[in-house]
């Protein structure tokens, strides 16, 4: 399903409902000035789970445009 709007294989965040949580996500961080997800991050980071680098990179990482127009399409938005 991906692969036809052309963003790969690759969803947001390695998640399953990859189209619905990188459009909330926008949201989130549009009302709150920060990534939903930075608290649990951190706190991976700070258990040496993952790198300070592959953190900051999760959080600003700039989301693939295409997904967000389809959830935003499907959505009827």
């Amino acid at each position: 399903m991906l692969e036809n709007i052309g963003v790969g294989h690759h969803n947001e965040g390695e998640s399953t409902n990859c189209l619905l949580n990188a459009f909330v996500n926008q949201l989130y961080e549009k009302a709150y000035g920060y990534n939903p997800y930075v608290w649990e991050i951190a706190n991976m980071v700070r258990e040496g789970v993952m790198t300070r680098e592959d953190g900051y990179n999760k959080i600003y990482t700039a989301r693939a445009s295409g997904i967000l127009k389809v959830a935003q399409e499907r959505l009827n938005l």
